[in-house]
């Protein structure tokens, strides 16, 4: 996961520093940059988790989807407006480095990505999140499951 940056976050020693303006982490837990503020952008695979971590916070998306679901993700994200998405990886061709270049200096120059972000990031926190979808799976089953199959 890749993250640029309007600053460096400080005491995190799972994120490699690419540069005075990009980071990387290698593993979960990239919500942690989004979190304390300093995620201008955030470069994906386009996996839900990834996604949702970045909308959570309002920080528009560069995907990069490997695997069909991801695809999909991607193209709903950039249906919204809140990333951009690059389709190279899905039909095993090469990404090109200077288009890559131009959808991050895009998406850094126009506010309207940061606007969709925030846009989705209040869908996300009205859901309730992880936490409510959670609660509904125990309520559900607590409850005599077998007398609700179709719920």
């Amino acid at each position: 996961m890749t993250f640029l940056l309007d600053q460096l976050p400080r005491e995190r020693p799972d994120i490699v520093v690419l540069d005075s303006n990009a980071l990387s982490a290698p593993h979960p837990g990239a919500d942690a940059a989004a979190a304390h503020g300093v995620a201008a952008r955030f470069i994906t695979h386009g996996g839900m988790n990834s996604v949702l971590e970045g909308l959570a916070y309002g920080v528009p998306l560069l995907l990069i989807p490997q695997y069909v679901e991801q695809l999909v993700i991607g193209l709903t994200v950039a249906e919204r407006g809140a990333g951009l998405m690059r389709r190279a990886h899905v039909a095993r061709q090469q990404l090109d480095v200077g288009a890559l270049r131009h959808d991050v200096e895009q998406m850094l120059q126009q506010p309207g990505f940061k606007s969709a972000a925030s846009a989705m990031q209040a869908l996300v926190r009205e859901s309730g999140g992880y936490r409510a979808r959670a609660d509904e799976v125990q309520a559900y089953v607590g409850s005599d499951a077998r007398s609700h199959p179709h719920r």
